[in-house]
């Protein structure tokens, strides 16, 4: 993803893969699951202005101790 896209842009690419890994649709796939956790993470942080911007500054690390 661009580090500068928008967030419909973000919300597109969230769509489609959410849907292509979304649980139901890959039962028994552990890795699917996971995926689909991350997908859902990435999107939160994304579409959060103040959360983005941590995550562009500081990476996971940064904002997980920001949100601890």
């Amino acid at each position: 993803m661009n580090p500068h896209a928008s967030k419909s842009e973000i919300k597109k690419a969230f769509r489609r893969l959410s849907k292509l890994y979304h649980p139901d649709k890959n039962k028994g796939d552990e890795d699917a699951g996971d995926k689909f956790k991350k997908i859902n993470r990435a999107y939160e942080v994304l579409t959060d202005d103040h959360k983005r911007e941590i995550y562009n500054h500081g990476g996971m690390d940064d904002l997980e101790r920001h949100e601890s």
